[in-house]
């Protein structure tokens, strides 16, 4: 019975040696995270988009940038991007703030944690089909679909004019 648990012992260690010298092994490769990733967190009863723009580096690994469309950053650098097997680790020194999170089996969303400051938020990232579009309809671009005037009216009692932009449908 020793013998055989023995060379049972051998036998495997045999093969566990044979497979790290040949290079394989157990651990998953890790996911692809290239892509843009689009979150919200709840703050102060709010909602605030997160979005991690990733690529790969030129060398290795990830690099990417962070948008937070509502305060007004966008590009804001990462600096650590971190993929093992599954588990993704993002830093965002400038903010003092770090993602940690798990890649769904089926690759489209990230589920974990944003810290920030002591403060730790549920954070589940959606993968994007491509860059997002910050562009507000507020924002309008000409030709306009209706017609403008400036205008402008001066109050030489006080010594200011007042103007402004004079707006109708076509």
């Amino acid at each position: 019975m020793k013998t055989r648990t023995h060379a049972l012992f051998a036998a495997t260690l045999a093969a566990t040696l044979t497979a790290a010298a040949c290079g394989e092994s157990n651990e998953a490769p890790d996911v692809d995270i290239t892509g843009t990733w689009l979150g919200s967190l709840t703050v102060g009863g709010a909602p605030l988009r997160v979005v991690f723009n990733l690529t790969r580096g030129a060398t290795a690994g990830h690099t990417g940038t962070l948008d937070v469309p509502e305060q007004g950053l966008i590009a804001g650098p990462l600096s650590q991007v971190n993929v093992d097997g599954r588990h993704v680790v993002v830093g965002i020194a400038d903010l003092g703030a770090t993602f940690v999170g798990d890649v769904a089996a089926n690759g489209v969303s990230i589920t974990g944690i944003f810290s920030q400051l002591g403060q730790f938020l549920p954070l589940v990232l959606a993968k994007q089909p491509g860059p997002l579009d910050y562009r507000r309809p507020q924002d309008p671009v000409a030709p306009y679909p209706y017609q403008t005037e400036d205008v402008a009216f001066a109050n030489l009692e006080a010594g200011i004019t007042l103007a402004g932009t004079l707006t109708w449908p076509t």
